[in-house]
């Protein structure tokens, strides 16, 4: 076992060091040092030291990220923390919503952000601190119910170490969500990294639970299996809708326009409110129109532009995608000679605006709807903020 063992842990150990991700090595490292303190733990000593490890390491990767000189992806990662404590001071007690973080931030990042990581439209979905995360998003209401369930993963673990038949695996499971743990706290967290926690945490709390005293209802077990059949459906239909999306923009690069049409229509209709397909549909739309000089096929496509907005409108009303959108449909038409559109579109592109005042794709937009407006004051504006935008 133990050639093996020492096997496994150098090609992890490789693994880490070929990441060249920091925080994921002083994870691994917090992780491993908990197991040794934990699996040599006797009943009722206190699971401080392995907690203590783990706060050590958190504390050790933010002062790194504080130090002077510090890197440019450090100092970004500062950025996102101070935005992050912004949109929670703004919205103390219910956040700005369980998915609402990355639309905080478009309206919130600093200029020194900006400065850093340049203005290529880079945004945030995650605050880089699952604490800052919760606090954000859900506010102090989220976070009294992220320090319950924390404080009930610790219970549950100190229960589980008790046993001895038991506390091997304990400490391997409680180990694992500790490294996780000293993870998320420095670094963006992917799906499949909540579901692995989450699994952990209930083969953990699994380890402390009694028999119960009568087989479960068959009515419920059989709506859950009914309920988590029907979320699989749907995430199956969505992973469907995105490889036929993706093969659309596959064609449109390679000026296949009959089948990016096609194929992006359909992935549309799979998932009408994501907004990253209708957006690809209207950028696209241009070319499709430039490609034929037949007037009913133009109006065709500008009212394929009109229909995407009105529904990336009616699904995200207050996301800068949806009125980009607008934006640029409206646009579309008034560059076909429809110029009473160039209001919509300058309406539509200032709403974006107000989401990101600081994206140089909107600005740059926004400008040539004014210049064909004749509206020199606003260009002249626009101007100066790309400009000042362009030169961070």
């Amino acid at each position: 076992r133990r050639p093996a063992a020492a096997a496994a842990a150098l090609l992890i150990a490789g693994g880490l060091l070929a990441s060249g991700s920091r925080g994921a090595i002083l994870a691994a490292g917090a992780g491993a040092a908990a197991y040794g303190l934990m699996s040599r733990r006797r009943p009722g000593e206190s699971l401080r030291p392995s907690l203590g490890a783990a706060l050590a390491a958190v504390a050790a990767a933010l002062a790194w990220s504080c130090r002077p000189g510090a890197s440019v992806a450090d100092i970004g990662r500062r950025e996102v923390w101070r935005t992050a404590w912004t949109a929670f001071a703004q919205r103390p007690w219910l956040g700005w919503g369980p998915d609402g973080f990355e639309d905080a931030f478009r309206m919130l990042r600093t200029e020194a952000f900006v400065t850093v990581m340049g203005n290529s439209g880079h945004h945030q979905a995650y605050a880089h601190n699952d604490i800052l995360q919760v606090l954000a998003s859900l506010g102090l209401a989220g976070a009294a119910a992220y320090a319950a369930l924390l404080r009930a993963l610790a219970r549950a673990a100190r229960r589980a170490l008790e046993p001895d038949a038991n506390r091997a695996f304990a400490a391997a499971l409680l180990a694992g969500l500790l490294a996780l743990w000293v993870n998320v706290e420095i670094n963006t967290v992917a799906l499949e990294v909540l579901v692995f926690a989450a699994i952990l945490a209930g083969l953990l709390v699994s380890l402390t639970a009694e028999a119960p005293a009568a087989p479960f209802p068959r009515g419920p077990l059989l709506a859950a299996a009914a309920l988590a059949s029907l979320l699989l459906y749907r995430a199956a239909g969505m992973a469907r809708a995105d490889a036929v999306y993706k093969a659309g923009a596959r064609a449109q690069a390679a000026g296949d326009f009959v089948s990016a049409k096609t194929l992006i229509a359909r992935a549309r209709k799979a998932a009408p409110c994501e907004s990253t397909y209708t957006a690809g549909e209207v950028n696209a739309l241009g070319d499709w129109i430039n490609a034929t000089h037949v007037v009913d096929e133009r109006l065709a496509l500008l009212a394929r532009a009109d229909e995407a907005a009105r529904s990336a409108l009616a699904c995200h009303p207050r996301q800068l995608h949806s009125h980009y959108i607008a934006g640029a449909a409206a646009r579309m038409r008034a560059d076909l000679g429809f110029k009473d559109q160039l209001v919509t579109a300058a309406r539509e592109l200032d709403q974006a605006l107000a989401f990101d005042p600081l994206l140089a794709t909107l600005l740059e937009a926004r400008l040539q709807v004014a210049r064909q407006m004749g509206d020199a004051a606003r260009a002249s504006e626009l101007e100066r903020r790309l400009a000042s935008a362009s030169a961070r």
